[in-house]
């Protein structure tokens, strides 16, 4: 960008500390003013477009946390972080703490700094994020956030002025995020940018006015299709490197270069994120021979504990062993509410050797947390679709309930990185089970008995999930185009493990009618979790409609769950 396009009027040498804290305050106010634009480019049709307020509340941690520091730049900047990584609500926020945990440990010691230091420090921040996410997709805002840093970069190589560096990248993200719908399919299909891209703008953009550059509101051009602009999410159905793995070393006291480790690595799989200290090394790799990478890697240390996850069989839909939804007790109501456990509290956690491990999962729903209760989950966290929990609310739960060793059921894609990020954050063990929905926690919950490894409860949980069938009942929020659909706002829409298959005026029918889906065929057992749309006199006429199309040899159940937007949800089982 030229200066006449620049249009900077103040010079800025370095930044020091009240002035990125006044940075960081003017982009949540842009935040804030834009939220509810912001949230409605979630392309999926359901109430839970929340990307806005995630990001705007995960801002507001890092600006509470910076604003109690007085201090040079760099401690202001790991404040920033701090209050970051603890408020992070739902991927896009967590993908935001860790851009401002790759930016502090970028300024670590620094009292101020010059536009050479904080675009080293942008582009930091931006490689955190990218390591936070197991399969990043372009087209994010990671991408959004990759291109301004890559601009600022080169912006710093011959210009001092701090502002201008700045504007350099916020004209380059404003770019990147105009493009975002010709780098993934369904921004196109839905005509809408990437959320996430869009509130990064909004915080650069806060970041220029607060130096001084008055931005008038972006009006992004329409974008049109073109097969020649490089298409950068595609991703072959066949991964050439299907293990994610990661590996824990005790370095005794010797530590190991990670430039090392990485270049003996390099040729083995790609994604390869090595980090150390005194005392231990973490290798993460994405390799198609995970038995040699580990047989390597302990030359450098003594092993501590090695995971591994076969990605493809995410990607393809592949399945484990069989598992199964145990129905939970009924009481005389018509919709029937889970009985209470005897001492009324539920299991404190599942026995391991001398120690406990706990089960905790996030759900939405008095009723559907009773539930979860009685299938041996120690706590539930509050939350769901619209209500993203913070890492930090998941702490205060595991602190309050006294949990040891735990076990994290997400429940909710938008949730798996905030649950991650809790490992982070507490000296308990924490393992994440990646479950997406209602359905595949609960049988995740039902599937481990009362003593078992905690390794190996993992397993089950993770091959329990897989093999549940997962039905939701909502309605669109929105007028949209979407899995070659057109729908009409309060339409009613129901998905089978996450796809859209039907689409009608009537909740019960639209369920019924998802049971003659292909991917049901077979189902021999029904559970269905009510929300708080129905009274309990309604049970009976869900029932007997349900029971029509599955006959008379098939078993339904109908509990009250409670839960907010969500008609029904319903988890299918096979014999």
């Amino acid at each position: 960008m030229s200066n006449e396009q620049r249009g900077s009027s103040k010079e800025y040498l370095t930044l020091k500390s009240d002035m990125f804290l006044s940075m960081l305050s003017r982009g949540l106010e842009l935040l804030r003013e834009n939220e509810d634009e912001v949230n409605s480019l979630n392309v999926f049709p359901v109430p839970d477009g929340d990307t806005g307020t995630n990001m705007m509340l995960t801002l507001e941690a890092a600006v509470e946390q910076a604003e109690k520091k007085d201090g040079s730049l760099g401690e202001v900047a790991s404040a920033c972080s701090t209050g970051s990584l603890m408020g992070a609500r739902g991927n896009s926020g967590v993908i935001l703490s860790q851009l401002f945990r790759g930016l502090s440990a970028g300024l670590q010691g620094v009292e101020e700094a010059n536009s050479k230091q904080i675009a080293e420090a942008f582009e930091e921040g931006v490689d955190a994020a990218y390591s936070a996410v197991m399969r990043p997709v372009e087209g994010t805002i990671l991408t959004v956030a990759r291109k301004a840093a890559q601009t600022a970069e080169d912006s710093a190589d011959d210009n001092d002025n701090i502002l201008d560096v700045l504007q350099d990248a916020l004209h380059v993200a404003e770019e990147t995020l105009s493009r975002t719908p010709q780098m993934l399919e369904v921004l196109q299909e839905a005509g809408v940018v990437d959320a996430g891209g869009q509130g990064l703008v909004y915080i650069l953009q806060g970041a220029c006015e607060a130096l001084g550059q008055q931005i008038s509101k972006t009006t992004r051009p329409a974008f049109e299709e073109d097969s020649s602009v490089y298409r950068e999410d595609e991703l072959e159905t066949e991964l050439d490197y299907p293990f994610d793995l990661v590996i824990l070393l005790g370095t005794a006291g010797q530590p190991v270069r990670e430039e090392t480790v990485r270049e003996q690595l390099e040729e083995s799989g790609d994604s390869i994120v090595v980090v150390s200290n005194e005392e231990l090394l973490k290798i993460h790799i994405h390799t198609a021979r995970p038995d040699w990478v580990l047989r390597r890697s302990m030359q450098w240390g003594e092993l501590v504990e090695a995971q591994v996850e076969n990605m493809q069989m995410q990607v393809s839909g592949s399945s484990g062993s069989t598992a199964r939804v145990q129905q939970a007790g009924a009481s005389d109501d018509s919709v029937k509410r889970p009985s209470p456990t005897t001492d009324g509290e539920g299991s404190n956690g599942v026995e391991e050797g001398d120690r406990l491990f706990s089960v905790v999962p996030i759900v939405a729903g008095d009723g559907l947390s009773e539930i979860f209760l009685q299938r041996g989950a120690a706590c539930t966290v509050h939350g769901g679709p619209t209500m993203n929990p913070s890492a930090e609310d998941i702490l205060q739960v595991l602190d309050s309930n006294q949990c040891d060793d735990v076990v994290l059921l997400p429940n909710n894609p938008n949730l798996i990185l905030v649950c991650e990020q809790v490992k982070s954050l507490t000296d308990l063990q924490v393992e994440v089970v990646p479950t997406r929905n209602i359905p595949q926690g609960l049988a995740a919950v039902s599937s481990i008995d009362s003593i078992v490894d905690m390794d190996e409860a993992c397993w089950r949980m993770q091959q329990a999930a897989a093999d549940v069938i997962a039905l939701e009942v909502t309605y669109a929020v929105d007028d949209r185009e979407f899995a070659g659909v057109s729908l009409d706002r309060g339409d009613v829409i129901g998905f089978v493990d996450g796809e859209l298959a039907e689409v009608g005026d009537r909740p019960t029918e639209v369920l019924a009618n998802l049971l003659r889906h292909d991917k049901c065929s077979g189902w021999q057992s029904l559970s269905v979790f009510a929300g708080d749309f129905f009274s309990p006199v309604q049970a009976d006429e869900i029932e007997q409609q349900l029971t029509d199309v599955m006959g008379e040899q098939r078993c339904i159940d109908v509990y009250y769950g409670g839960q907010d937007h969500y008609y029904f949800i319903a988890a299918a089982l096979r014999d």
